[in-house]
C-alpha cells in the first residue's frame, strides 16, 4: 500500500530530524521519494530525494550521495529534464569508481543508457548502446544478475532504437 508507505515514511523522516538521526532520515528521505515516484509525482520525487542528498553530503556519507544522485538522475528523467539527468548519473558514476564499486557501476551505466535512450538528441542511441554495453560487461564481471537483466533490456532498447529488431530480441 504506497499511501501507508508514504505515511510511515513521512513519520520516520520527521522522527529521524528530531532524533538528531541524519543518517536515517536521508535513508528515509530515499525511500518516500521513491514512494512519491511510484505514486506517479516525480515533481515530489525529485524535492524529497535532493532533500536526501543534501543530507548525505552534508554527512560526507558517499556511498549514500552516490545512490541519491542515481535516484535523482532517475526522476529527473522522467520529468524529460536530460541534461540533469545525465550530470547526476555521472556524478553517482564518479563517486562509485572513486568507491571501487563494480557493480554499482554497471547500474550507472544503465541509467546513462536510459537518459540517452530518451533525450534522443544526435549520437545518444549509440551513446546508450555503449553505456548498456559496459553495464553489461561491469554485471558479467561481479555476477549480479539483477544488473546483468537491466543492461540486457537497456542494450535490447538501445538496439531496437537504432532500428535493429533482429539483433534487439
Amino acid at each position: 500500500d504506497l499511501t501507508g508507505s508514504h505515511r510511515a515514511l513521512s513519520r520516520a523522516v520527521a522522527y529521524c530530524g528530531r532524533a538528531g538521526e541524519v543518517t536515517r532520515a536521508a535513508a528515509a528521505l530515499t525511500h518516500l521519494a521513491e514512494t512519491y515516484s511510484r505514486l506517479g509525482n516525480a515533481e515530489a520525487a525529485l524535492r524529497t530525494a535532493s532533500r536526501g542528498l543534501g543530507l548525505y553530503r552534508r554527512l560526507g556519507h558517499r556511498a549514500g550521495q552516490a545512490n541519491a544522485l542515481l535516484n535523482l538522475s532517475d526522476y529527473y528523467r522522467l520529468l524529460a529534464q536530460y541534461a540533469e539527468a545525465e550530470s547526476c548519473a555521472l556524478e553517482a558514476q564518479e563517486i562509485h569508481e572513486e568507491l571501487g564499486s563494480r557493480i554499482e557501476y554497471a547500474f550507472d551505466a544503465c541509467y546513462l543508457a536510459r537518459v540517452y535512450l530518451e533525450r534522443r538528441d544526435a549520437g545518444d542511441v549509440e551513446r546508450a548502446l555503449a553505456m548498456a554495453s559496459a553495464g553489461v560487461e561491469r554485471a558479467h564481471a561481479t555476477g549480479n544478475a539483477t544488473a546483468l537483466v537491466m543492461g540486457l533490456m537497456v542494450s535490447a532498447l538501445a538496439r531496437a532504437g537504432r532500428g535493429d529488431i533482429a539483433d534487439a530480441v
